[in-house]
């Protein structure tokens, strides 16, 4: 089904503990459990030792730290098509145009597959989503999208807090608030506060 990352964000009930992430997700909780989350981190933090090794010792090519085969990300390969019309269908996030997801807007970008060459990146029309998940899964990340685009668009803070309240993991409307004035006060996010104060 063309939902990308959504799968991860339906319903809280979910993700209100480890045991119910584990049961739906398997494994240890999916991406964004305390488990998974510290998996990714600790790979991150592991990539970027290898990269400043590959930086400053002379004698160490990059190839022989980075082994040159192809990950799952699919950018190099989409690259390659674009570039050399190599015609393959890859996952793409691309506008809407011409309904390819039904019952979205066509200036909405939709994850759907996608022919790709050297002509440019044409989606594949999709079947209609069942209405429970269009329901309960597609129309309230369409929204939460909406909602931010909207606040960044009209500079409006109090829109930014109502997507923040949406968040299941969000317990009162003052805890909100708190996690606003410090993301607002972190000294990196003076662009971020210029813009919405």
């Amino acid at each position: 089904m063309p939902i990308g990352d959504t799968p991860r964000f339906l319903g809280w009930w979910y993700n209100d503990s480890i045991e119910s992430k584990k049961r739906a997700f398997g494994g240890v909780g999916g991406f964004d459990s305390d488990e998974g989350w510290a998996m990714y981190l600790e790979g991150l933090a592991k990539n970027i030792e290898r990269i400043e090794e590959a930086a400053t010792h002379g004698g160490i090519r990059a190839t022989d730290i980075f082994k040159p085969v192809q990950s799952s990300e699919q950018i190099v390969p989409i690259i390659e098509s674009l570039t050399f019309d190599k015609e393959r269908i890859y996952q793409v996030n691309i506008p809407n145009k011409g309904g390819l997801v039904p019952g979205f807007p066509e200036d909405l970008v939709v994850e759907c597959p996608g022919v790709v060459n050297g002509a440019g990146i044409h989606g594949i029309a999709q079947p209609k989503l069942p209405p429970r998940v269009f329901a309960a899964g597609m129309i309230p990340r369409w929204q939460a999208a909406e909602t931010l685009v909207n606040a960044v668009a009209c500079h409006d803070k109090k829109m930014l807090l109502l997507r923040m309240l949406e968040f299941h993991e969000t317990r009162s409307f003052g805890q909100a608030e708190a996690l606003l004035d410090d993301v607002f006060s972190h000294e990196m996010n003076g662009f971020m506060r210029d813009w919405f104060e």
